[in-house]
C-alpha cells in the first residue's frame, strides 16, 4: 500500500473516533441536537474515506469522483447545520441543500457531459472552503466574548476552509485537461496540509462541546431550579462586576429588593403547590419588567432582587411600581379560583456613601423592611426626598 493508502486509512480511524465521540456526548449530555448531527457528519467522513481506499469498487472513475463528491458535499452541509444549531440560528436546510444539489450536479456535469479536470476537481473544494470559513465565523461570533475554545475552533475553522479554497484554486487552474505539475500541487495540499487541519478542527470542536458543558454546570450552580432566575451565588457574582463597571464609569445603578406578602398564608391556605405557583408567576413578572441589561434573581424563600444598571433611584421605583400594579391587578389564578397576590419593593441606588453592592443591599434592605411595616403593596425608596404617589402605595424615605 503506497503512502497515500496508510494517510486514507488513518484519516478513517480519526475521523470514526470523532463520529463515537459526538455521539456519546449527544446521549451524555441531553442530546443536544448539534452534538448529534455532528456525529453524522463524521460519520459520512468516515464513509467518503472507506470509498476513497475503494475506488476499485465502482465500475468507472467517473462514478467513483460523483459519489465521493456528493457525500463531501453532504458532510460539510452537515457540519454547517451542526454549528447553526448549536448558535440557535436558522439551519436553512432548504437553501443549503439547494446549494449542495447545485454543486453535486455542476460536478457531475463536468465530469461527464462537458468533460472538464479543473472545474470538476474544483466546485466541490471551493465550496467546502466557503462554508468552513463560514463555519468559524459563527463559532468566532457566538457570544461577545468567545472562550478559548471557541477561538481556537474558529481558528482551526478558517484553516481548514483555506486549504480547501488553496485546493480548489489550484485544480481550477489545470483548465480543461490536467496539467501534471498542478496536480501534484493538488495532492500535496489534499494529503499533506487538510489532513492536520481537519483533525484541529475536529478536536477543537469536542473542546467546544466540553466548554459548553462547564458553562452549563456554571450557570446551573447560579440558577434557581425554580423559577429559573439567577440564585443568591449566580446574582452576587454578576452583580459584583456590574457595580464595579457603574463607579468605573460614574454611571447610575439602582437594586429593587421584591418580597411577596404574605406567602406564608397561601402556602398554609392554598398548598405549597399554589406557593410554588406564586413564585413563578412573580419570576415571569419580573422577567417581563426587566431590561436586557438588568439582572433579576431570587435570593431567597419569596425574595427576589433586580438589579438596574445605568438606572438612578426614580427610574428605579418607576420600574418598580409598574410590576407592583400589574401583579396586584392580575393575582394568582389556581384551577377556577383567583387568589390576591401583592408584593412589596425596596429600592436603593448608588450614591455617597452607598458605593458597593453589600451597602445597595443592605438600603433596599432597609426600605423593604419600612414597605412591609407601613402597610405591604408598595414601594419604597431609600434617600428619595419625599413620597412620590401616595395612592399608588409609593413613598419615600
Amino acid at each position: 500500500m503506497n503512502p497515500v493508502g496508510y494517510l486514507l486509512i488513518s484519516m478513517c480511524f480519526t475521523s470514526s473516533v470523532l463520529a463515537v465521540v459526538f455521539w456519546i456526548a449527544w446521549r451524555t449530555f441531553g442530546r443536544e441536537a448539534h452534538a448529534l448531527t455532528w456525529s453524522i457528519t463524521f460519520a459520512v467522513v468516515t464513509l467518503q474515506r472507506v470509498l476513497n481506499l475503494g475506488k476499485g469498487w465502482f465500475p468507472d472513475p467517473a462514478s467513483y469522483w460523483i459519489v465521493v463528491n456528493a457525500i463531501g458535499v453532504a458532510a460539510v452541509t452537515l457540519a454547517l447545520v451542526g454549528h447553526l444549531q448549536r448558535t440557535g440560528r436558522p439551519t436553512r436546510i432548504g437553501a443549503l441543500s439547494t446549494l449542495g444539489a447545485i454543486v453535486c450536479l455542476a460536478v457531475a456535469w463536468f465530469t461527464v457531459v462537458q468533460p472538464h479536470v479543473g472545474l470538476q476537481m474544483a466546485i466541490q473544494p471551493l465550496e467546502a472552503g466557503v462554508l468552513v470559513c463560514w463555519m468559524g465565523v459563527i463559532v468566532y461570533r457566538f457570544r461577545p466574548r468567545p472562550t478559548a475554545a471557541e477561538v481556537a475552533a474558529a481558528v482551526a475553522h478558517v484553516v481548514f476552509g483555506l486549504t480547501q479554497l488553496l485546493a480548489g484554486v489550484v485544480a481550477l487552474l489545470q483548465g480543461p485537461a490536467s496539467d501534471p505539475a498542478l496536480l501534484d500541487l493538488y495532492l500535496k495540499i489534499n494529503f499533506l496540509l487538510m489532513p492536520g487541519a481537519f483533525v484541529a478542527m475536529g478536536v477543537f470542536v469536542v473542546f467546544i462541546l466540553a466548554s459548553d458543558l462547564a458553562e452549563h454546570t456554571r450557570q446551573l450552580a447560579g440558577t434557581d431550579p425554580l423559577t429559573g432566575l439567577l440564585n443568591r451565588r449566580g446574582f452576587r457574582e454578576a452583580a459584583l462586576r456590574a457595580v464595579a463597571q457603574a463607579l468605573r464609569a460614574r454611571r447610575p445603578l439602582a437594586v429593587v429588593l421584591a418580597d411577596i406578602d404574605r406567602f406564608k398564608t397561601i402556602n398554609d391556605e392554598w398548598g405549597h403547590a399554589a406557593g410554588d405557583e406564586a413564585l413563578q408567576a412573580f419570576a415571569a413578572k419580573l422577567r417581563r419588567g426587566r431590561r436586557v441589561t438588568d439582572l433579576v434573581a431570587r435570593i431567597g424563600g419569596e425574595e427576589f432582587v433586580l438589579l438596574l444598571p445605568h438606572a438612578g433611584a426614580e427610574e428605579a421605583v418607576a420600574i418598580a411600581e409598574r410590576i407592583r400594579v400589574d401583579l396586584s391587578d392580575e393575582g394568582l389564578r389556581v384551577g377556577d379560583r383567583q387568589i390576591p397576590l401583592t408584593a412589596s419593593f425596596g429600592v436603593a441606588a448608588l450614591g455617597e456613601g452607598v458605593q458597593q453592592l453589600d451597602d445597595l443591599l443592605r438600603e433596599a434592605d432597609d426600605a423593604l423592611y419600612r414597605a412591609k411595616e407601613s402597610g405591604r403593596d408598595r414601594v419604597v425608596a431609600a434617600g428619595l426626598p419625599q413620597p412620590l404617589s401616595e395612592s399608588t402605595g409609593t413613598v419615600g424615605r
